[in-house]
């Protein structure tokens, strides 16, 4: 449940995971769902360090425990390589953006428990596994999504351009 002073918790099939009962039936023999085989230390200055030329390590971590350091994180690199291409389709498409903020990357399956539930995250969310984050294109810094449509206000129709460009991603690079 920890590594030094920094939480983890219990992943749902790990032996001794109290709470969701039903994800951990889920979890159960599902490959998908195993253990990580390991956790990537970030201290404060290695959290800076580049994985891409667009991202870096920090951007990844759980956004808890911001007194406690090192952290510990789970990334696949495949999915920096899919944020990669889809900011090279956002460009493709008429959509040029400086890089892809990152709301949510790793979670700790602690973290993950405080808003499991109905409307909520899933008990088994994949961003406890290192292979899935929440992103949005925020090149002047103010913490929404840029207005990619033009049409001079933040909407549906900008979640949409990049919904898209990640379809067309996930379409020609499934792996």
């Amino acid at each position: 449940g920890r590594i030094g002073a920094y939480v983890l918790g219990n992943w749902p099939n790990e032996n001794g995971a109290t709470g969701a009962s039903a994800a951990a039936a889920y979890a159960a023999g599902r490959a998908a769902y195993a253990l990580p085989r390991g956790f990537i230390e970030v201290t404060r200055a290695t959290a800076a360090s580049r994985v891409s030329e667009h991202f870096r390590l920090g951007d990844f971590l759980t956004k808890d425990q911001p007194g406690v350091w090192p952290k510990y994180l789970v990334l696949d690199l495949k999915l920096v390589d899919k944020l990669e291409l889809l900011i090279a389709a956002l460009g493709e498409s008429g959509h040029p953006v400086k890089g892809l903020h990152v709301m949510s990357g790793f979670r700790t399956p602690r973290y993950n428990a405080r808003e499991v539930g109905s409307g909520g995250r899933s008990a088994v969310s994949r961003h406890m596994y290192g292979d899935s984050a929440d992103v949005y294109p925020d090149d002047d810094g103010n913490g929404l999504i840029d207005d990619l449509d033009g049409d001079g206000c933040v909407g549906p129709g900008d979640a949409r351009i990049v919904a898209e460009a990640a379809e067309r991603v996930e379409k020609a690079h499934p792996d």
